[in-house]
């Protein structure tokens, strides 16, 4: 999952049928594991090295426009129409889980925004 910032499993991933609501609730978890975990990294550079590091959180760009959104922004499980490095990898592709051209735009407008501050 890109960065896992996101709630890519809305509904628990409800909307794919290979994954069980535990799985979607697990995914979920991780998101907000990861972002806590990011925004302490650029915490962390910025007070222990003077770095002028920031966190942008995308995940409430993504509500309701993640996996099982309206639109939809992130890939679910991708089985066709696989890259060419995904070729000798095994099934699902590893597009799976990554956002879309419009989820790359949800993730530059969070950042954006959070430049802008």
């Amino acid at each position: 999952m890109e960065c896992a910032e996101v709630h890519a499993a809305a509904d628990n991933g409800s909307c794919i049928p290979a994954i069980e609501q535990s799985e979607g609730q697990w995914i979920n978890t991780v998101a907000d594991t990861l972002a806590t975990e990011m925004k302490g990294a650029a915490d962390d550079a910025n007070s222990k090295y003077g770095a002028k590091s920031v966190f942008s959180d995308p995940r409430a760009a993504f509500a309701g426009k993640a996996i099982c959104g309206d639109p939809e922004s992130v890939h679910g499980i991708v089985m066709t129409g696989r890259s060419q490095a995904d070729n000798d990898a095994p099934a699902p592709s590893m597009q799976s889980f990554h956002p879309k051209p419009a989820g790359a735009r949800l993730y530059a407008d969070s950042l954006e925004s959070t430049l802008k501050r």
